[in-house]
């Protein structure tokens, strides 16, 4: 019955980070199917931390499954940056560890279609971490895309490196996929 309470105090950018964190957690606690709408809902909601969209999202996931893969990825916002390394922890690990991955892949397949950057990111980051071999072509063919990955290297970058393109990133994934795995060396 306070679930709605609840959900205003994660969405209050005024609280401490922890209190967020703890009202997010209950969220979750309610259980699927309940947790789900109102994760979903926080997503997109402006926020002066970077992170809450990803914690938002990484919940939603959790909460709502392999099932609700796409549906949580085209909730990210479309616009504003996005730093690998939160992208990487928050979704990326998540993803990889969701199952059925049949359930998994056909989602994140039908996410390389989508008309927003991110995505299509999310999607082929996900399918190489889950070393996807199957998609390793779908992967390869996003190579061309000339979408910009705003934030990829965060808030701290001293080097003033330029933020890749979907594609750079799609033809590393794609040479990483096709590398052999090392050989440890004999005892």
């Amino acid at each position: 019955p306070n679930l709605d309470a609840i959900v205003a105090i994660a969405k209050d950018d005024t609280q401490p980070g922890q209190v967020i964190n703890d009202a997010v957690g209950l969220i979750g606690a309610v259980g699927p199917p309940h947790c789900f709408a109102p994760l979903i809902g926080m997503i997109a909601t402006p926020h002066q931390s970077a992170r809450f969209k990803f914690v938002a999202a990484n919940n939603a996931l959790k909460c709502g499954g392999a099932k609700s893969l796409a549906e949580v990825i085209r909730a990210l916002p479309t616009a504003g940056a996005y730093y690998h390394d939160d992208l990487k922890v928050f979704l990326i690990d998540q993803i990889s560890r969701m199952t059925p991955r049949e359930a998994v892949q056909a989602a994140l397949r039908e996410l390389l279609a989508d008309k927003s950057t991110i995505a299509p990111w999310v999607a082929i980051e996900a399918l190489a971490a889950i070393k996807s071999t199957e998609d390793l072509g779908r992967i390869k063919a996003m190579a061309g895309s000339k979408a910009q990955l705003v934030g990829y290297w965060g808030e701290r970058n001293p080097e003033g490196k330029a933020d890749p393109t979907l594609g750079r990133r799609a033809k590393e994934l794609a040479e990483q996929m096709e590398r052999p795995a090392p050989q440890a060396p004999p005892k």
